[in-house]
C-alpha cells in the first residue's frame, strides 16, 4: 500500500503511544480534513440542489463522521483501493460467468479464478502450482486434497528448500 498514512501502519508504537512524527502527520491530515469539511459546508449552499456536485457534497457531509474514522487509528486507511484492486478480477470474472455457456461451466470458471486469486495472494506462480497439482493429484488422498492448495504448495516449497 503506497499511501502516506501506511508508513506508520506497522510501527512498533501502540495506538496510545504515537511517535511525534505520526502525531505531526495526523495533525496535518486533521487540519486538511477540517478545512475540506468547512469548504463543503460553505460551498454546498451555492450549488443547485439536484446537480451531481450537490448530491456528492450532500453525501460526503452526511457520512463525514464515518469518513473521518481513519484519523482515529493509524491502521485504518483513508481509502480501500488495495482491497478494490484485489477483488477487481473476481468482479470481472463474475461478469464473464454470464457468458460461460452453462451454470456448471460458470462454477468451474469461478473455481479457477479463485485458485488463481489464491496464487496471487500467496505469491505463487500459477503455472508452477498447476503443474504441481497435476503431478500430485492422483496420489493425493481426498482427505488431504487441501494440501494441494497454493498456500500449502508454498509451504512445501519452503520446506523442500530448507531440507
Amino acid at each position: 500500500c503506497k499511501t502516506a498514512h501506511s508508513r506508520f501502519r506497522y510501527s512498533s508504537f501502540s495506538s496510545r503511544n504515537f511517535s511525534s512524527e505520526f502525531k505531526a502527520h495526523q495533525d496535518a491530515i486533521r487540519r486538511r480534513d477540517t478545512a475540506f469539511s468547512k469548504w463543503l459546508t460553505e460551498n454546498y449552499a451555492q450549488t443547485l440542489p439536484k446537480s451531481n456536485i450537490a448530491k456528492a457534497m450532500a453525501y460526503t457531509m452526511m457520512l463525514w463522521k464515518e469518513l473521518s474514522n481513519y484519523l482515529l487509528d493509524g491502521v485504518l486507511e483513508i481509502d480501500n483501493n488495495p482491497v478494490e484492486n484485489r477483488i477487481r478480477p473476481v468482479a470481472l470474472g463474475r461478469k464473464n460467468y454470464l457468458f460461460a455457456g452453462s451454470h456448471e461451466a460458470a462454477q468451474r470458471a469461478a473455481m479457477i479464478y479463485s485458485f488463481f486469486a489464491m496464487c496471487k495472494t500467496e505469491e505463487v506462480n500459477p503455472q508452477h502450482w498447476l503443474k504441481y497439482v497435476f503431478d500430485n493429484i492422483m496420489e493425493t488422498n481426498i482427505q488431504k486434497i487441501h494440501e494441494l492448495l497454493p498456500k500449502n504448495y508454498k509451504q512445501s516449497l519452503a520446506k523442500n528448500h530448507t531440507a
